[in-house]
């Protein structure tokens, strides 16, 4: 099984995948666990900003943060780079990614590791405490007006 993990520096994982710089890959035969590639995203291809949604008022974009206003990187070309891998360990994937990703085989699993490696480590020995949704994909109907203005303060 491979395992592909977004990171920016080659050691923690990206908080948003469509913005990561690159992706560790991780081979894992029986419980061993060995660490494969980082495959680095090509800079001159970043090319769009995908929309966040976190606003009660505001369904198409509307996140003020200055980390989600980076471009994001083609979903085929993301792809592309974890074709062989069955698994994709991730704290965010927007709804472009994502659907790129549920047509292809690479199962998504959500988690809020900071480490790579400790997330493949607690992956492979059933411990990960995995989320059912990814921060990025996100909409008003995720959020009543307390949760917003909580998520803001």
């Amino acid at each position: 099984m491979k395992i592909a993990i977004p990171s920016n520096d080659g050691s923690r994982m990206a908080e948003h995948t469509g913005q990561a710089r690159g992706f560790i890959i991780y081979q894992i035969f029986c419980e061993t666990i060995e660490r494969l590639d980082y495959r680095v995203v090509p800079e001159l291809l970043s090319c769009k900003h995908e929309p966040c949604y976190l606003s009660v008022e505001n369904e198409n974009l509307s996140c003020s943060l200055p980390s989600c206003k980076q471009d994001i990187i083609e979903p085929d070309i993301l792809q592309s780079l974890i074709w062989d891998c069955d698994v994709l360990l991730s704290v965010g994937i927007g709804p472009n990614l994502g659907n790129t990703l549920t047509n292809s085989a690479i199962e998504m699993i959500y988690c809020q590791e900071e480490f790579a490696d400790d997330a493949v480590a607690e992956f492979v020995q059933g411990t990960l405490p995995i989320f059912d949704f990814s921060r990025c994909v996100l909409t008003k109907e995720d959020f009543n007006e307390a949760d917003l203005n909580l998520a803001i303060a």
